[in-house]
């Protein structure tokens, strides 16, 4: 059982549908992720943050959004945070009725299918979100890459006395000047 599924008759269907939206338009960042919380960055009107933290109580929800300090909310954001779990591979283990597994910061190289039928569901409905969930665990390509990558270097594939170094320069004053981050790259190639 997904995260989605375990939490889809507390959220109504409304709920769901606008907080599915935040996924596709991919304004979500998680923040933070430990075996006990994760936290995730929702971009609204403004900027809220939704945070489901594990204790004794099970899985507690809380937003930002909300003025309510029971942390049992049940906004779109907290429904946007839930999704990026099921979409991420972020829980340890599978939800079951009674359990839901810790949190687990390993989600970049997760190889499970995570995504759980109401996600699929989701996407029978809307082309535009199934083409998003096809790519690689519905991450963007530069984190496909950027995961296959670390996991090369992890397997030691990449030579050490390599004839190419490629060179990545932060051109600091143009990225202030242009609010965002000018990046260049460069290849040498040793003879």
């Amino acid at each position: 059982m997904s995260l989605s599924e375990y939490f889809k008759d507390r959220f109504r269907g409304d709920i769901r549908f606008r907080g599915s939206e935040f996924l596709k338009a991919e304004l979500i960042t998680v923040t933070e992720v430990t075996p006990t919380t994760l936290t995730a960055v929702i971009q609204d009107d403004t900027e809220f943050e939704a945070e489901l933290s594990h204790s004794d109580d099970g899985l507690q929800l809380c937003c930002s959004c909300s003025r309510k300090d029971d942390r049992t909310a049940t906004c779109r954001h907290i429904w946007a945070a839930i999704l990026v779990v099921d979409r991420d591979g972020y829980l340890a283990g599978t939800t079951t009725p009674d359990y839901v597994p810790p949190f687990t910061s390993d989600a970049a190289r997760g190889t499970g299918n995570h995504r759980g039928p109401l996600l699929e569901d989701m996407a029978d409905d809307d082309d535009d979100f199934a083409d998003f969930l096809s790519r690689t665990s519905g991450r963007r390509t530069w984190e496909t890459r950027l995961s296959n990558l670390g996991d090369a270097l992890e397997r030691g594939s990449v030579e050490q006395e390599s004839e190419r170094d490629i060179v990545y320069e932060i051109d600091m004053a143009q990225s202030r000047a242009e609010n965002q981050i000018i990046l260049q790259t460069s290849q040498r190639q040793r003879r």
